[in-house]
């Protein structure tokens, strides 16, 4: 037994009951019940414990005292192998797995257009965007979960780049980057799902367009009010120019990084507004006076505000995440050596009694009544500390724009049953792709 099998062995292992109440593996019972597992663990390991992952155990640790320790401490973790997933598809410049020096100077860069202002005036072409992409459906037909991953897209394209993208571009990046995300699942193996011929065939599309762009903007110059323009400017002067190759990569993690987190954020938002009619009504109500135009603060839409909130808690779609330890720590009495695998269930607060009442229950007025929620170190949709996600003020946008513009222009008729269940198929996910009938109001 090697020296870090010794010491965490007397850290808990968390085998899953099955409904037979036959030990199962944690990997197999959270695809199918994310959340009930989650709790399921926390109730009987504590915050951390051993789980079976890919034919090997690793320490998993989540609830507050986890997140403020993690997020709270960067020296503790490797992210050139935690983010190794990212690194093989892209290079050794991709943000998420830079430390020291070289991560602050190319975040510095890269955040530089995601001013809230600068944003909040996209909006209605963000809007309009979605209406296009609807408009143009086949009898108003959709899958409703690509169709979000589309949306977001679309509207990102706006703000990043001020352009409409050409059309089909929307759902090749989307099925690319849900590809890129399911490379981290697969363990050992995602060195062989790299090599899809559809795989490849798509990131070279996205390449070659996103480069145009980068052309045309050298060409004409890069002065202008948007995310692009902003983070190209925002290079020193005296620097050397970045490479294409890493300008291209960073652009399309800036395009496409949303379209399936955020983008599910939108769809469970639907899903649980349908599920819920007099929420529903009430949201229906406060948007009765809702456009582009007027939607400047999120404090004017409380309603909406306090929705998107409830569905960032109840349905992430991140649930965990594996970090690489750096160096040696104790947490909770327990020694966690060097080199080892840590599953980060970095959401686990959300659905802990101690820090909200009836967790698994959707009710959007408790951020209504507690304007002290969401609370510090529970709420870990974006993550923390000086990893937080790059694009989250964009995100906080996006979501309650798309929902506001479907929910306004269209009658949503669902032809599959309205399922609020969650499965792990990469993100959190309803069991059944949900198809729909958009109608125009």
């Amino acid at each position: 037994m090697s020296d870090s099998a010794k010491s965490t062995s007397t850290i808990p292992l968390f085998q899953p009951k099955s409904q037979t109440e036959l030990r199962g593996s944690f990997e197999r019972a959270y695809a199918s019940q994310p959340i009930e597992t989650y709790v399921e663990a926390y109730d009987r390991c504590g915050s951390i414990f051993k789980i079976d992952y890919h034919g090997s155990q690793r320490v998993a640790m989540g609830g507050v005292e986890a997140n403020r320790l993690i997020w709270g401490d960067k020296t503790l973790w490797d992210y050139p192998k935690t983010n190794q997933h990212f690194r093989e598809q892209f290079n050794d410049r991709y943000l998420n797995q830079l430390e020291g020096r070289e991560y602050v100077k190319k975040r510095k860069r890269v955040t530089a257009g995601f001013k809230p202002s600068m944003l909040m005036s996209h909006v209605p072409a963000m809007s309009a965007a979605i209406e296009r992409l609807v408009d143009d459906l086949p009898d108003g037909r959709a899958d409703l979960r690509l169709l979000c991953m589309r949306a977001i897209i679309a509207m990102t394209s706006r703000a990043l780049m001020q352009v409409d993208l050409p059309t089909g571009m929307d759902q090749t990046m989307a099925i690319s980057n849900k590809m890129m995300l399911k490379g981290e699942l697969l363990g050992p193996w995602r060195h062989l799902y790299y090599l899809r011929p559809d795989r490849i065939y798509r990131r070279q599309k996205i390449f070659r367009y996103l480069g145009s762009i980068i052309e045309q903007r050298e060409r004409d110059g890069t002065e202008g009010d948007d995310v692009l323009s902003l983070s190209l400017n925002a290079h020193p002067k005296d620097e050397p120019p970045i490479p294409r190759k890493e300008l291209v990569h960073d652009l399309s993690q800036l395009m496409m990084a949303g379209s399936t987190t955020t983008s599910h954020t939108i769809l469970w938002h639907l899903l649980l507004t349908r599920a819920n009619p007099e929420w529903e009504a009430q949201i229906q109500a406060e948007l009765a006076n809702w456009s582009p135009g007027n939607f400047t603060n999120m404090g004017d839409w409380p309603k909406l505000k306090a929705a998107c909130l409830e569905v960032e808690r109840l349905r992430p779609p991140s649930m965990l995440f594996h970090r690489m330890t750096a160096r040696a720590f104790d947490f909770q009495g327990y020694h966690i050596p060097k080199g080892v695998w840590v599953a980060h269930l970095q959401t686990l607060g959300h659905f802990l009694p101690e820090c909200y009442e009836d967790p698994l229950v959707f009710k959007p007025e408790r951020f209504l009544e507690d304007s002290d929620l969401p609370k510090r170190d529970v709420h870990g949709l974006f993550g923390g500390g000086a990893h937080v996600c790059a694009g989250f003020p964009l995100a906080r946008i996006l979501a309650p724009v798309a929902v506001a513009t479907l929910l306004t222009h269209y009658d949503i008729e669902f032809e599959t049953p309205v399922e609020t269940d969650a499965r792990v198929d990469v993100m959190l996910a309803p069991p059944r792709p949900p198809m729909v009938r958009f109608r125009r109001k």
